[in-house]
């Protein structure tokens, strides 16, 4: 039984020493796997961001342009107002003088009426 106790107790130690190595190996395996997943996760998420950033720096453009063209449109359309009361302050004006000239010319054929009579 000495032998076979020596060769249990051998074997018992080999079992452990591997299962010890095994452990180890996994272990490694195991911490490398996770910093891979970090690693990837990380670049995942940095490229999340940029994609992000590119997209919201996009939308500010185009929201930036929206709001220019609107500022165009809106003097525009102030300036067409200001061009429909100039013109119709123009016509009033015309329209007045007109008016004038009428009553003038009816004057004097009302004053050459009364002259020849």
């Amino acid at each position: 039984m000495c032998i076979r106790d020596s060769i249990n107790a051998e074997y018992g130690q080999h079992m452990r020493a591997m299962g010890s190595v095994l452990l180890h190996h996994l272990t490694d395996k195991h911490d490398q796997t996770i910093r891979n997943l970090k690693s990837k996760h990380h670049l995942q998420e940095e490229n999340l961001k940029g994609v992000f950033e590119s997209d919201l720096a996009s939308l500010k453009s185009e929201k930036d342009l929206r709001l220019k063209q609107q500022a165009a449109h809106k003097q525009l359309v102030l300036q067409q107002i200001q061009q429909l009361h100039d013109l119709e302050q123009d016509y009033q004006q015309r329209n007045t003088i007109t008016e004038q000239k009428l009553q003038t010319k009816e004057h004097r054929e009302k004053y050459k009426k009364m002259d020849k009579d």
